[in-house]
């Protein structure tokens, strides 16, 4: 790993929220990592010292597709749970719609059509489907117990859920320790809790996004 200013080893670490089939872990390590790092100053981490972290709960997209790629990349752990605000375990909700999704190709590329769709944590998203308890992790928890000097990248779509999770890492302050997140958000719900408020989906997520800028870098995800 390389060293740090403070002589100790520093590490890449991507945590993917929402990993899917595990194609937006791909399209990092192909486009978007070395991009970033070619930015960076020297003494910053590699892409040969990545870790890289992917939250999933859907057992389709786990058994087909990312324990094979755990398997086969060493830098690669999954964890087979949802992103939450807490440990423990809740109900999660599969996609509801019809067509055969899980048959669409796993792609590594901006637009590209996910298998198995989008799986939620919240009852009220209209595609909301069949009901599936699951583990839960803290993830703001699960992000300060990185190393300070960590260079720590976050991709956040998890369909609804943000809102919530931000309000706990904003509140902490665990966003200021990221280099970088990168948040999908959502407005299939009219209004959400955000910060202790009630508001729109829209207004929620520009709240958001100037708050997380105010001390890391955002980027809009897809």
């Amino acid at each position: 790993a390389t060293q740090s200013t403070w002589g100790q080893p520093s590490l890449l670490i991507f945590v993917d929220l929402g990993a899917n089939c595990g194609n937006s872990y791909e399209l990092f390590v192909k486009d978007v990592l070395p991009r970033l790092l070619q930015k960076q100053p020297p003494g910053t981490p590699r892409l040969e010292d990545l870790r890289a972290y992917l939250f999933e709960f859907n057992p389709r997209l786990i058994s087909k597709y990312l324990d094979p790629l755990q398997a086969r990349d060493k830098r690669v752990h999954l964890v087979n749970a949802a992103a939450h605000v807490k440990d423990g375990s809740t109900v999660a909700y599969l996609d509801n719609r019809k067509e055969r999704r899980h048959e669409f190709p796993c792609e590594a590329r901006f637009g590209a059509t996910n298998p198995a769709g989008a799986s939620t944590l919240l009852s009220k998203m209209p595609r909301a489907g069949t009901p599936l308890p699951v583990k839960t992790i803290d993830v703001p928890r699960f992000l300060s117990e990185f190393c300070p000097q960590d260079m720590i990248l976050v991709k956040m779509d998890i369909e609804g859920f943000e809102y919530e999770l931000l309000s706990k890492l904003i509140s902490g302050r665990g966003h200021c320790r990221l280099h970088t997140i990168y948040v999908e958000f959502h407005f299939k719900i009219p209004h959400v809790d955000f910060m202790g408020r009630n508001m729109s989906a829209v207004a929620a997520a520009a709240h958001a996004k100037h708050l997380l800028r105010s001390c890391t870098n955002y980027v809009d995800w897809f």
